[in-house]
């Protein structure tokens, strides 16, 4: 069984999945007996559309070579990030630069002190470089312009 599931995908991969799979619900493609080499080529295609096309693609199907006998191929940003962990798949929705804050893991300052993924609490590829964020009071303390 092989199941695709899409996110804000031009037309033309949803009409590329649909002539291969049978969509059961909006975005979401099953192929119950597509062999290795058809499933070859969905994965050739979407790879070479994925930068032109934008959107995101996330490709399953059963390999029981891999860790939880299941084989994953992601296309574009994901909104979870998979990962492995003892022999079995893990989704997480990595931490925003506000979040890491909250949870004491980054202090807000006018200067980014460290990358993100340098931090010892967080996976080693969690997120990209974070963004600099502004102390709370950086934008009070300024005195209105006169006029």
């Amino acid at each position: 069984m092989t199941v695709a599931v899409t996110r804000e995908v031009a037309p033309r991969v949803r009409g590329f999945l649909a002539s291969v799979m049978c969509e059961v619900a909006p975005g979401v493609y099953v192929g119950p007996r597509l062999n290795p080499l058809v499933r070859a080529r969905i994965v050739n295609v979407l790879g070479e559309w994925q930068m032109a096309l934008g959107g995101a693609v996330t490709l399953l199907w059963q390999d029981g070579s891999k860790p939880g006998g299941l084989a994953v191929r992601c296309f574009g940003e994901p909104v979870r990030e998979l990962c492995e962990l003892d022999g079995i798949f893990l989704s997480h929705t990595p931490l925003d630069g506000d979040e890491l804050v909250k949870l004491g893991l980054r202090k807000r300052s006018l200067k980014t002190e460290g990358k993100p993924e340098d931090h010892p609490f967080l996976p080693s590829r969690a997120r990209p470089e974070a963004p600099e964020l502004e102390s709370p009071g950086a934008v009070e303390d300024q005195e209105p312009p006169r006029t």
